[in-house]
């Protein structure tokens, strides 16, 4: 009997630190999460342009490939449910980006359909950009529940 309740107390205690361990990872990603938003600006290409709508393509132009380096760092602090999109999606705007560069002259020059492929290109890096941010969002979320 008295072997039992030892067993039983045993039990108890390694859910007890098992628990403590999740909840010291868990905490640990949400401290990490959060130092990502703090410093998601630093991840900020430069944007220079003589005009206002210059300086807002570069910002176009360079969203992607901003948000792939965040992306980059939270990964790792992410559920694997999050992740297959964020994947999908990062994969489309860097074929795009492929197909961009590849849509330019050896003269650099644009070709036909540098237009369509640059359109496609900011639609996709603004899709990406929605999504890693709600998906940041989500697994914090989730954390905090835990």
């Amino acid at each position: 009997m008295i072997d039992r309740i030892i067993s039983l107390i045993n039990n108890k205690s390694s859910k007890i630190q098992k628990n403590s361990q999740m909840n010291s990872i868990a905490k640990y990603r949400y401290d990490k999460l959060c130092e990502m938003i703090m410093n998601w600006d630093k991840f900020d290409s430069t944007a220079d342009g003589s005009t206002a709508d210059e300086t807002a393509f570069y910002k176009l132009l360079n969203l992607f490939i901003d948000d792939a380096k965040r992306y980059a760092v939270v990964k790792p602090l992410l559920d694997e449910c999050y992740i297959g999109n964020l994947e999908n999606q990062k994969k489309e705007c860097e074929n795009l980006l492929d197909a961009l560069l590849k849509a330019e002259t050896p003269e650099g020059m644009p070709t036909e359909d540098f237009l369509s492929i640059l359109k496609s290109y900011f639609e996709s890096g603004k899709e990406f950009s929605v999504l890693l941010k709600g998906v940041v969002n989500s697994q914090m979320r989730a954390l905090l529940r835990e």
